[in-house]
């Protein structure tokens, strides 16, 4: 039994955001607060003020991490580990969109983040761009 997190892995433009959107939409209805977080606003965030750390990482509901390797390398490698762990550990819910593969990003973000986000269900989206 996998810990209650959802990884969106693919291609540019296939629709990852929209579908994380999506969830944010029906888990604020049925249930609780979402929030979306861009991973680059993350790490400048963090860069000014390292309480945004702790403050997503303990974040109540559902809490999306949009777009996980388009943020700055040296905050962004730092940081989204740690929130990414800090949530796991609790069993928070944690959706994770990325265009790199478990293979970048464990080369990215090492073993331990890569083999974390293995137990999450994964939905991989390679086809071509749905923007025209």
């Amino acid at each position: 039994s996998g810990k209650p997190g959802l990884l969106l892995m693919g291609t540019v433009g296939t629709g990852k955001t929209t579908i994380a959107h999506a969830l944010r939409c029906a888990w604020v209805h049925y249930l609780t607060v979402a929030r979306v977080y861009s991973c680059d606003w993350i790490a400048s965030q963090v860069e000014a003020d390292k309480s945004w750390t702790r403050e997503i990482a303990g974040e109540k509901g559902l809490v999306i991490l949009d777009d996980l390797g388009t943020e700055k390398r040296v905050y962004g490698e730092e940081v989204l580990p740690q929130i990414i762990y800090a949530r796991y550990a609790r069993g928070q819910y944690t959706v994770i969109t990325t265009n790199l593969t478990l293979e970048q990003i464990r080369s990215r973000y090492g073993e331990r983040i890569a083999d974390r986000l293995r137990t999450y269900s994964r939905i991989v989206m390679n086809y071509n761009s749905l923007r025209k």
